[in-house]
């Protein structure tokens, strides 16, 4: 069930006409309610997915169903305690009578839905889930990862807070500790915390049953290791017809012309022009000074 979108997944509904069998005599249409709480219903014309957004409610069972959300409330409803769960309590049983038309473009809509029953089916494999199922520390990446990991490849600009640090998990709710040069601290999913070498990152997942009394979470730890080297290289004076890291001498000096001598402002560029003296030393000195820059190049580390 999509508890947004009002969808529901049914087994056997198939695109069957009028829903009749062949002999015409009895309906093809026998829904079963899928319970699957976090399934991936799709989108567009699905076989088996209906919409009860603008279906009418009548509910035979006197527990005042009288639209979606209340079939989701009841449905998440302890019958013993008459608490609202985070997961499945109940499975409702019903009759739907769906619209008429096989060839709708996107979901077929319900027109009614009659609630016959309730059978206590409690949810036993969601209120257990405490996996941890991504994490991505500053473009470093990991899918279902192990309780124990190893962060390489960060650059230094990463380390000194480029990047977000997150997560994505299956349980009830999570907890973030970064130890950063031996200090413990909470930080938020989505973080731009520094980091170092040695750094810890320990994520406790929490399952939807646990307690103090019970607990049931899970721990992951991400080790961060040494920060890897960036390398840079200066940019390229434009109209010198000069590539980087080419040293000044082959530059055919006599041939410059005044609109030549512009040192193009970028990133990691001598943002500079040449000054014209009058005198053809200074301009060669200057360009001779420009081209150095040019060519060199330095790392992070």
């Amino acid at each position: 069930m999509n508890v947004n979108a009002s969808l529901v997944e049914l087994g056997n509904y198939k695109k069957v006409g009028s829903g009749r069998s062949t002999d015409k005599t009895t309906l093809d249409l026998a829904p079963y309610v899928s319970s699957d709480l976090k399934g991936d219903l799709g989108v567009g014309d699905e076989q088996n997915i209906v919409s009860l957004r603008k279906a009418v409610f009548v509910d035979l069972t006197k527990n005042d169903i009288d639209s979606f959300d209340d079939l989701k409330t009841f449905m998440f409803t302890n019958p013993t305690t008459k608490e609202v769960e985070d997961y499945r309590q109940q499975r409702a049983e019903g009759q739907l009578v769906v619209n008429d038309n096989p060839d709708t473009d996107g979901f077929r809509r319900v027109a009614m839905v009659i609630i016959t029953g309730w059978v206590s089916a409690a949810d036993t494999t969601t209120p257990a889930q405490k996996d941890l199922l991504s994490a991505n520390i500053k473009g470093v990446t990991f899918s279902n990862p192990t309780a124990s990991e190893t962060v390489n490849g960060l650059p230094q600009a990463a380390m000194d807070g480029d990047g977000k640090i997150s997560f994505t998990h299956n349980g009830k709710e999570m907890e973030i500790e970064l130890t950063h040069n031996g200090s413990a601290s909470t930080i938020q999913n989505g973080s731009t915390a520094a980091l170092a070498a040695g750094d810890t990152i320990k994520v406790t997942v929490y399952a939807r049953n646990h307690t103090s009394e019970a607990p049931n979470k899970s721990d992951y730890t991400f080790t961060i290791g040494a920060a890897v080297a960036a390398f840079y290289e200066n940019t390229v004076a434009t109209g010198l017809g000069v590539a980087k890291a080419d040293d000044a001498s082959t530059v055919v000096w006599d041939a410059l012309k005044a609109a030549d001598t512009s040192i193009a402002p970028a990133t990691g560029a001598l943002t500079a022009s040449v000054v014209l003296t009058g005198k053809d030393e200074d301009t060669v000195a200057q360009l001779k000074l420009a081209m150095y820059f040019l060519g060199d190049s330095y790392s992070t580390i």
